[in-house]
Protein backbone atom coordinates (compact mmCIF):
# COMPACT_ATOMS: atom_id res chain seq x y z
CA UNK A 1 0.00 0.00 0.00
CA UNK A 2 1.69 3.04 -0.66
CA UNK A 3 0.76 6.19 1.56
CA UNK A 4 -0.25 9.42 -0.04
CA UNK A 5 -0.88 11.44 3.38
CA UNK A 6 0.63 11.30 6.90
CA UNK A 7 0.57 13.88 10.01
CA UNK A 8 3.57 14.57 12.07
CA UNK A 9 2.92 15.87 15.67
CA UNK A 10 -1.01 16.35 13.97
CA UNK A 11 0.17 18.67 11.10
CA UNK A 12 -0.96 16.71 7.95
CA UNK A 13 1.11 16.40 4.91
CA UNK A 14 0.82 15.50 1.51
CA UNK A 15 3.14 12.07 0.66
CA UNK A 16 3.73 11.73 -2.86
CA UNK A 17 6.10 11.46 -6.01
CA UNK A 18 6.92 13.52 -8.82
CA UNK A 19 10.46 12.72 -10.52
CA UNK A 20 12.34 15.17 -12.59
CA UNK A 21 13.52 13.19 -15.22
CA UNK A 22 9.77 10.96 -15.64
CA UNK A 23 7.80 11.40 -18.71
CA UNK A 24 4.53 12.28 -16.33
CA UNK A 25 4.10 8.50 -16.02
CA UNK A 26 5.28 7.98 -12.71
CA UNK A 27 3.52 10.98 -11.12
CA UNK A 28 1.44 9.97 -8.24
CA UNK A 29 -1.41 10.98 -6.26
CA UNK A 30 -0.94 13.17 -3.57
CA UNK A 31 -2.66 14.08 -0.19
CA UNK A 32 -6.16 13.04 1.01
CA UNK A 33 -7.94 10.74 -1.77
CA UNK A 34 -11.01 10.53 -3.12
CA UNK A 35 -12.57 7.52 -5.00
CA UNK A 36 -15.92 8.09 -6.73
CA UNK A 37 -17.99 5.29 -8.60
CA UNK A 38 -19.37 7.26 -11.28
CA UNK A 39 -21.51 4.63 -14.19
CA UNK A 40 -19.55 2.11 -12.86
CA UNK A 41 -16.03 3.24 -13.11
CA UNK A 42 -13.94 4.55 -10.33
CA UNK A 43 -12.12 7.97 -10.37
CA UNK A 44 -10.17 9.42 -8.17
CA UNK A 45 -9.35 13.05 -6.91
CA UNK A 46 -6.52 13.72 -4.54
CA UNK A 47 -5.36 16.32 -2.59
CA UNK A 48 -8.95 17.00 -1.52
CA UNK A 49 -10.06 17.96 2.45
CA UNK A 50 -11.51 15.52 5.15
CA UNK A 51 -15.00 16.11 4.12
CA UNK A 52 -14.61 15.27 0.63
CA UNK A 53 -12.60 12.52 1.52
CA UNK A 54 -15.21 10.78 3.63
CA UNK A 55 -17.72 11.22 1.01
CA UNK A 56 -15.94 8.84 -1.40
CA UNK A 57 -15.99 5.27 -1.94
CA UNK A 58 -13.03 4.43 0.37
CA UNK A 59 -13.90 3.02 3.82
CA UNK A 60 -11.46 2.54 6.89
CA UNK A 61 -10.72 -1.09 7.23
CA UNK A 62 -7.97 -1.26 9.45
CA UNK A 63 -7.26 1.12 12.52
CA UNK A 64 -3.95 0.76 14.94
CA UNK A 65 -3.97 -3.17 13.82
CA UNK A 66 -7.66 -3.87 14.75
CA UNK A 67 -9.51 -5.32 11.76
CA UNK A 68 -13.13 -2.53 11.56
CA UNK A 69 -14.87 -4.04 8.57
CA UNK A 70 -15.36 -8.25 8.69
CA UNK A 71 -15.61 -9.19 5.23
CA UNK A 72 -14.87 -12.34 2.82
CA UNK A 73 -12.77 -12.33 -0.05
CA UNK A 74 -16.11 -13.86 -1.52
CA UNK A 75 -18.16 -10.73 -0.43
CA UNK A 76 -15.99 -8.10 -2.06
CA UNK A 77 -15.86 -10.25 -4.76
CA UNK A 78 -19.78 -10.62 -5.51
CA UNK A 79 -20.20 -6.42 -4.31
CA UNK A 80 -17.73 -5.06 -6.85
CA UNK A 81 -18.90 -7.37 -9.74
CA UNK A 82 -22.32 -5.68 -8.90
CA UNK A 83 -20.96 -2.26 -8.85
CA UNK A 84 -18.02 -2.34 -11.45
CA UNK A 85 -18.16 -2.95 -15.29
CA UNK A 86 -15.01 -4.72 -16.01
CA UNK A 87 -12.96 -4.82 -18.66
CA UNK A 88 -10.57 -7.27 -19.75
Amino acid sequence: MKATYGEVNGEGRAIFKDPITDDGTKKSAKGLMKIDLIDGKYHLTDNVSWEEEKQGELKEVFRDGKLLVDQSLNEIRTRIKSEVSIEA
